[in-house]
């Protein structure tokens, strides 16, 4: 977490970052997310209020927009151990990883 590539993202500071090493992993953060998600909208429709965001996705990290890479005091999902770049066996194209730069 110490390059960016638009400066202004170095001024959103996630709470904790998350960074999966597997889809298994990232499956299990996005179902814990989901129900806190669930929860939440649930204690805003009694309350009336209105909540932010729990957390953002950070891929290659390569956005000009503040905070669509990061967020603001929740949880950053960094994909950057999604790297792997994988050619069809008919050599047609390649599957390229959400973390590659």
């Amino acid at each position: 977490m110490n390059s960016y590539w638009a400066q202004q993202e170095c001024k959103v500071v996630p709470a904790c970052v998350v960074r999966p090493r597997d889809v298994h992993q990232l499956c299990t953060v996005v179902t814990v997310f989901k129900r806190e998600h669930d929860k939440q909208n649930k204690q805003t429709d009694e309350k009336r209020e209105t909540t932010g965001g729990l957390f953002a996705i950070r891929s290659g990290g390569h956005s000009p927009i503040s905070g669509a890479a990061s967020i603001n005091g929740g949880v950053l999902i960094d994909l950057s151990l999604f790297r792997e770049v994988t050619p069809f066996e008919d050599g047609s194209g390649v599957v390229i990883g959400a973390g590659a730069k």
